[in-house]
């Protein structure tokens, strides 16, 4: 099973525009990463990579501790858009379309295989299954997922896998929100 078409599909879609340049977005509660590509040659070609430092609040510095879905340095636009504008104003950027990468904080990814199940009760079905393998409530979170089909197991008995993401409901229109306050355009995360 090739998990790596499901992890693309899962973060662009089944097509995806074809662009010439593109910016790529990188949010952590940490360091926020922007570079801009472009492709020659069939090659991916990095123009830019700049490297911003998130502020982090005396409070939420506790030594060792790395926790999951820490969301609340998204919430705070303004702050966040004139944090990437001031280190991004002092290059030339040649794209306004950005693909937006959350690190491992604000989001998660689960694989797992469960009996088939015909596609048009996945909506209900995935996220049942997901249930299991998520310490969330779901209600909180934006789910998308991807499936495929499996070879059955020694049961003889049909099977699929499925690869699920999800973040908190509450970053999307954050994160929509800082894409247009920086005058990007959003075209997959």
């Amino acid at each position: 099973m090739e998990i790596d078409p499901l992890i693309e599909q899962l973060a662009f879609g089944k097509t995806t525009t074809k662009l010439s340049r593109c910016l790529g977005l990188y949010l952590s509660p940490e360091v926020i990463y922007v570079s801009e590509i472009h492709s020659a040659k069939g090659k991916v070609v990095v123009d830019h990579l700049v490297r911003v430092a998130v502020p982090v609040p005396d409070q939420d510095k506790e030594a060792g501790t790395s926790p999951t879905l820490v969301t609340d340095f998204l919430s705070d636009t303004p702050k966040l858009s004139a944090l990437i504008r001031q280190a991004i104003s002092q290059l030339r950027w040649n794209s306004k379309d950005v693909v937006v990468t959350l690190s491992h904080h604000l989001g998660l990814l689960r694989y797992f295989t469960m009996p088939a199940v015909d596609r048009r009760f996945w909506k209900s079905a995935i996220p049942l299954e997901a249930k299991k393998f998520i310490p969330v409530p779901l209600d909180m979170l934006s789910l998308d997922y991807q499936v495929s089909p499996m070879p059955a197991g020694p049961d003889s008995r049909a099977r699929q896998a499925a690869l699920v993401a999800c973040v908190p409901s509450k970053n999307l229109p954050n994160i929509s929100a800082l894409i247009s306050a920086l005058g990007l355009r959003l075209v997959g995360m």
